[in-house]
């Protein structure tokens, strides 16, 4: 992370959000969905906006990219400089991209 006082928040957040995710009971069940989701992106018909920090993890940049091409006019947006909590590390930026989006729904 680039900003030190945003990671100290987030440590601790992502160390119990893993540790949820991996207790979920239903977990395993989504694990095996026919079709799983990544083919069905195309049945999404809702406005629908990706934000993406340019120094996100390449993991996540490859989810942002398969979404951008599964859901026909969806807008991405790559903000500079930032990883992850676009929110988080530049909160104004953060605001004017979705308060722009939504201005124009």
């Amino acid at each position: 992370m680039e900003h030190p006082a945003v990671a100290q928040k987030l440590r601790p957040i992502a160390i119990e959000n893993s540790r949820t995710w991996l207790i979920h009971p239903l977990l395993p069940l989504d694990l095996f969905r026919v079709p799983p989701a990544t083919q069905r992106l195309s049945e999404i018909h809702v406005p629908t906006l990706l934000i993406v920090g340019e120094r996100d993890q390449p993991d996540i940049q490859n989810i942002v990219g398969l979404l951008k091409t599964g859901i026909a006019g969806v807008p991405k947006v790559v903000v500079p400089g930032v990883g992850h909590m676009v929110n988080m590390e530049r909160a104004e930026d953060f605001n004017r991209i979705v308060l722009d989006f939504l201005s124009t729904r």
